[in-house]
């Protein structure tokens, strides 16, 4: 289960949903889904969409500015990677129960191969993909394993933007603070 720290300014709800949406150039929907989960229907059976992330305050859903940055990296690894979301859960799920990783997309560091997701602990290639099979590190590396490196216009997002944990003032400047 997510943890937030309420000493740490990072953890501090500061963001509504429209606010992050906005700032990441992702839509509110999506972005509440990720956060709230959402109930719909198919074949007029009625199914329940899990939240993938856990807001630092679950009844208003307000965001800190730990979880702008575990949303970026989710929406990094949808985008740029193209991963869908069941791969993802799965890989965050394994992280968190197998691997004791609190908030995984804070926590590690990510690389993709094709439309498998991996990450590397203790010098060993953990494919997500397949349930946490350790890989060969010289095979990963001669078919070519992409890191997902974020940087700062790497999503599509409008404007760059100063996003501070310690203050609740964001306004859009020439050179970001917090990539998108």
């Amino acid at each position: 289960m997510t943890t937030f720290n309420i000493n740490d300014p990072r953890d501090v709800a500061a963001y509504s949903i429209p606010e992050a949406a906005h700032y990441l150039g992702v839509p509110a929907s999506t972005l509440r889904s990720w956060f709230a989960g959402q109930n719909y229907s198919h074949k007029s059976e009625l199914r329940s969409f899990r939240a993938v992330i856990r807001p630092a305050d679950p009844k208003s859903l307000g965001l800190s500015f730990s979880n702008l940055v575990e949303a970026y990296v989710l929406t990094a690894i949808r985008r740029r990677h193209h991963i869908g979301l069941p791969a993802i859960r799965r890989g965050l799920k394994y992280l968190n129960e197998q691997l004791g990783s609190k908030r995984p997309l804070l926590e590690e560091q990510f690389a993709t191969r094709g439309a498998e997701l991996f990450v590397e602990r203790l010098s060993e290639i953990i494919n997500l993909s397949r349930n946490g099979q350790i890989e060969i590190a010289d095979m990963i590396s001669a078919y070519g394993v992409r890191p997902i490196r974020i940087r700062p216009g790497s999503t599509t997002a409008k404007a760059p933007i100063s996003a501070s944990p310690r203050s609740s003032t964001r306004r859009s400047k020439s050179t970001p603070s917090v990539d998108r």
